[in-house]
């Protein structure tokens, strides 16, 4: 039987180190241009599972202890052990959960537009109701136009943003796409973040906490960061950047390098 791996790339040579985790429909090479910020770091940009890296059992769910076996293996074979932490959107929800897994070791911690900060209810229903879950399965799994006419139902009545009818179109134009939203989205279901368990551990540990997000991001909104900042306290920041969803990571490496 095969076993779940890990794909990954490395960028730059420093001694410090970088784990970053990219959002759903990238891949690793979104963090290629960390490189011109963290000269003194080597990044190692994982991609998600159903991107790049291989989870064998499409019908099981990646579960904590999973997840803390196979970065507790990759960190052995990098001979790492300390690193920050980076997350952009649902790598957000993986670095959060890592976190919590690997506080020891941790200095740094940077959340862009985070994932699995607020509770989104459509996840859950999708994920963990029988019958909406095979709805969805039905939906993602078939080549009918039933997902296309719902977005354009929700979109003429106003009940969708245009920015993220685009999104979800482009995202779910084809079989193959919307079967990876489905794997993708069943496999990280349960894999979600503990946030008063990363802010007793951040109060204990103390690593440096910075989050980021788009004041036009209309996927992540700021405000969504409300829960976790209370809890965190002076122990983050927390930024918001001119800017939608997919133009953060330029925005706020931006202002990394007009900081130094």
């Amino acid at each position: 039987m095969i076993k779940p791996y890990l794909h990954y790339r490395t960028f730059g040579s420093g001694q410090q180190v970088i784990i970053a985790f990219h959002g759903f429909g990238q891949d690793s090479s979104f963090f290629a241009p960390l490189t011109e910020a963290f000269l003194q770091h080597t990044i190692y940009g994982i991609d998600l599972f159903f991107h790049g890296s291989h989870w064998p059992e499409t019908s099981q769910p990646l579960l904590r202890e999973n997840w803390q076996q196979l970065m507790a293996d990759f960190l052995t074979h990098q001979h790492i052990n300390r690193f920050d932490l980076i997350g952009f959107s649902m790598g957000g929800r993986i670095a959060l959960v890592t976190y919590e897994l690997f506080a020891p070791q941790i200095d740094r911690l940077w959340l862009l537009a985070p994932d699995g900060v607020k509770p989104n209810a459509w996840y859950r229903v999708a994920t963990r109701n029988r019958l909406l879950h095979s709805l969805f399965r039905y939906i993602t799994a078939e080549d009918t136009n039933i997902f296309h006419h719902s977005i354009r139902t929700l979109e003429k009545r106003r009940l969708l943003h245009p920015m993220l009818a685009k999104l979800a179109k482009q995202q779910m134009r084809t079989p193959a796409l919307r079967k990876r939203v489905y794997d993708t989205w069943m496999l990280y279901g349960y894999l979600e973040p503990d946030l008063k368990a990363v802010s007793r551990l951040a109060k204990q540990y103390r690593p440096q906490i910075q989050i980021a997000t788009g004041a036009y991001d209309r996927v992540i909104r700021p405000h969504y960061m409300n829960k976790l900042t209370k809890l965190l306290g002076n122990l983050c920041t927390h930024r918001t950047y001119a800017c939608g969803h997919q133009g953060l990571l330029s925005a706020w490496l931006h202002s990394q390098l007009q900081n130094g």
